[in-house]
């Protein structure tokens, strides 16, 4: 079975609207947070994140979002992912959760995957 993490990545390349809405419908927990670079201010509805998921399918048809990387640290993990298109790697993303009992409390996203200290 597929943790929350895994289903809502995977939302970010259904192609049928239903699949990808049940998809997240499936994994924010009660109260949810969602922001990166691309958002003005954070979403914590269901059906915004929804939307916002759909828009970047509509901007880059084709495009899917593949984790890379995956650590945890007791209700957190870091995951590293690469959103593609036709096999090619078209930009790297890296998220920060907060789960609970397999939800998704906050995921937090940074474009590319920080610099070296």
């Amino acid at each position: 079975m597929p943790t929350a993490i895994q289903t809502l990545f995977s939302a970010w390349g259904d192609p049928s609207g239903e699949g990808r809405a049940a998809k997240i419908n499936a994994v924010p927990a009660n109260t949810f947070l969602y922001a990166d670079p691309k958002t003005p201010e954070p979403i914590t509805a269901r059906d915004a994140f929804s939307d916002y998921v759909s828009m970047s399918g509509k901007m880059i048809p084709g495009a899917s979002a593949k984790i890379v990387g995956l650590s945890e640290t007791g209700t957190h993990q870091r995951v590293n992912v690469a959103f593609e298109r036709g096999g090619a790697v078209m930009i790297m993303g890296r998220y920060f959760a907060e789960l609970s009992s397999d939800r998704i409390c906050k995921l937090i996203g940074f474009e590319g995957m920080g610099e070296p200290a």
